[in-house]
């Protein structure tokens, strides 16, 4: 019982920690920037209304630049990681089939990405060199659970907190 009590405390202090950075990113950044452009742009006046309407202008270009600049990045990420999925996949069908043309396409598809050109990283080399290592030895449970964590991966990409600068790093 005492577990289930620390564990909820642990959880509301977690969610409690994202509300804040969730704030600070929000409004905090906004408002900061806008306190900077008026230092290169100063009020006329300085309105209420003119503020709100820096801080929003502000909040909304730092928003569109984060998330293009995110979405991006999450999709490259994305296509690393179907690709791998599909490499995967076709090393599962060859040891299941034995079929040599199988094996040549796979083959060729690891040269092809562990070739230095292709913008892939360390971790998903790896997973190259695990499924050439996998393939050779016919290990199918291993080429299944490592898809599994390929497909727990791909699910996160698609998670909106992803495209956040700051409450990605809690997280």
């Amino acid at each position: 019982m005492e577990k289930q009590k620390q564990l909820a405390r642990n959880f509301q202090r977690q969610q409690f920690v994202q509300f804040i950075v969730g704030v600070i990113e929000f409004i905090g950044i906004p408002i900061f920037l806008a306190f900077l452009s008026n230092r290169i742009i100063p009020f006329d006046t300085c309105v209420l209304a003119e503020w709100v309407e820096r801080v929003a202008f502000t909040f909304v270009v730092y928003e569109v630049i984060v998330i293009i600049v995110r979405k991006l990045i999450m999709d490259a990420k994305k296509d690393m990681l179907l690709t791998v999925m599909y490499a995967y996949e076709l090393g599962e069908l060859y040891c299941t089939s034995q079929k040599q043309d199988i094996y040549d396409v796979l083959c060729k598809i690891i040269d092809a990405q562990l070739n230095s050109k292709v913008m892939n990283s360390p971790i998903t080399a790896k997973d190259y060199e695990n499924l050439r290592l996998f393939s050779k030895n016919k290990d199918v449970v291993s080429m299944q659970k490592r898809k599994i964590f390929i497909s727990h991966a791909l699910d996160a990409c698609d998670l909106i907190w992803e495209l956040t600068l700051l409450l990605r790093f809690v997280k």
